[in-house]
């Protein structure tokens, strides 16, 4: 749903407003985002860092974040949401470096 909400706290609120007591909410969310697995991650003047910054800024500026995933508990809180889990599953890709020029 990244890229598509515009208010968050809102949506979330109405899903708490329409929970039974007791009820839950499952939330799947993937992040349109690339991580390096070398522990000083990717260099900021790389190409893909480029292009990761100038599509968070432009999401952010029409006022649908793509790159949201991380933002989810603190606006479920906001929502009035309680005892909020989360689960990250890292899921490995292709190797950039890899492609050929």
């Amino acid at each position: 749903m990244s890229g598509s909400i515009g208010d968050w706290t809102a949506m979330y609120r109405h899903a708490l407003d329409s929970l039974e007591p007791g009820g839950w909410l499952e939330i799947q969310e993937f992040e349109v985002w690339f991580y390096s697995q070398n522990p000083a991650g990717l260099p900021d003047d790389s190409a893909i860092a480029k292009w990761q910054k100038l599509i968070d800024e432009g999401s952010v500026a029409l006022g649908r974040r793509l790159n949201y995933a991380a933002q989810f508990k603190h606006h479920l809180e906001e929502a009035g949401f309680v005892d909020i889990q989360t689960h990250v599953i890292k899921v490995y890709g292709l190797k950039i470096e890899s492609f050929e020029r």
